[in-house]
């Protein structure tokens, strides 16, 4: 048996095909990129969470003494601003 295809109806198909992938894949967008940073200093490795404001500390031993704030792994809010006077 012998099939014939029409070039006309598999080049829609084919169109229509990557058009529902396009619009698929434009609907999956997500805003993660430049998320979570990374800082190292001397023995301290720093993650931030530019979202949250959540910071992770990873500090490996050395001769040198480390000294940070007490609140420094706290999460990061916005400071309010002040209202403005006339």
């Amino acid at each position: 048996m012998k099939t014939q295809m029409d070039f006309k109806s598999v080049f829609c198909g084919l169109v229509i095909g990557v058009l529902a992938m396009l619009a698929i894949g434009a609907g999956m967008v997500t805003n993660e990129t430049g998320r979570f940073q990374v800082a190292t200093a001397g023995n301290v490795g720093l993650v931030i969470d530019t979202q949250t404001g959540k910071v992770w500390m990873r500090c490996w031993p050395s001769t040198a003494e480390l000294k940070t704030d007490a609140d420094f792994s706290e999460p990061k809010l916005p400071v309010p601003k002040a209202p403005e006077t006339k």
